[in-house]
C-alpha cells in the first residue's frame, strides 16, 4: 500500500500524527505497551482515515508494540458517559471566591467526610458547602476531580448515582493528603 504522509498544504512541512493511547500493562509478570486510536466507526468508511492508519500501524509494528483501533461499539456506554461527566475536572480550578490552596484542602476535607459518612455523596458535598458557606456546588465539583483524579475510585462502567450513600458507591478511597503526594 503505497500511503502518502500528510502534510500541510501551504508549507508542505510533515504533519504530526498522535496515537491516543499508549498503554502499560502487566502480562504475566511482564509489561507490555499497547497502543490504541479512538476512532467513530462511521469514519472507518473514509480511505484518508484508513491511510493515516496505516502510518500509525506501521510506526507501532516497527517497535513491537500492539496497535490497534476501538471503536464506540466497543466501549461501555455507561463508561463512556462517566468519563465525559469527569473528566473536565481533572485540573482542580480555583474559583473567584477561593484560591486553590483552599480547593486542593477542601479535597483533604471531603474525603475525609466522604469516608466516615453514611449519607449520599450528594448530601455530604452540599452540607459541606453550606457549613463552609461556599457557592453550592462547589464540593460536588471537588469530588468530580477527585474521581477524574482516581484519588476517589468509582466503578465508571456503571451508572453513578450520587444519591446513594457514599460508603456503597466508592471503591477505594485514598488515604494520602496533598501535602503527602506532592513531597
Amino acid at each position: 500500500m503505497n500511503v502518502r504522509y500528510p502534510a500541510d498544504n501551504k508549507s508542505k512541512f510533515p504533519c504530526v500524527l498522535t496515537t491516543d493511547f499508549l498503554i502499560t500493562v502487566s502480562f504475566n509478570g511482564q509489561n507490555k505497551e499497547i497502543a490504541r486510536t479512538i476512532k467513530y466507526a462511521n469514519d472507518l468508511d473514509k480511505q484518508r482515515v484508513i491511510e493515516k492508519f496505516e502510518i500509525e500501524r506501521r510506526y507501532w509494528t516497527a517497535k513491537g508494540v500492539d496497535w490497534g483501533i476501538v471503536t464506540e461499539n466497543e466501549m461501555p456506554k455507561n463508561l463512556v458517559s462517566n468519563l465525559r461527566h469527569y473528566h473536565p475536572d481533572y485540573q482542580l480550578e480555583p474559583t473567584a471566591e477561593i484560591e486553590i490552596s483552599r480547593m486542593y484542602w477542601i479535597a483533604d476535607l471531603l474525603k475525609a467526610k466522604l469516608r466516615s459518612s453514611k449519607q449520599s455523596v450528594l448530601k455530604v458535598t452540599n452540607s459541606l458547602d453550606t457549613d463552609m458557606q461556599i457557592e453550592i456546588g462547589t464540593c460536588l465539583r471537588v469530588f468530580r476531580h477527585l474521581v477524574a483524579r482516581k484519588e476517589v475510585i468509582l466503578d465508571l462502567t456503571q451508572k453513578v448515582d450520587l444519591n446513594k450513600s457514599a460508603q456503597s458507591l466508592i471503591t477505594v478511597l485514598h488515604n494520602e493528603n496533598r501535602e503527602e503526594r506532592t513531597a
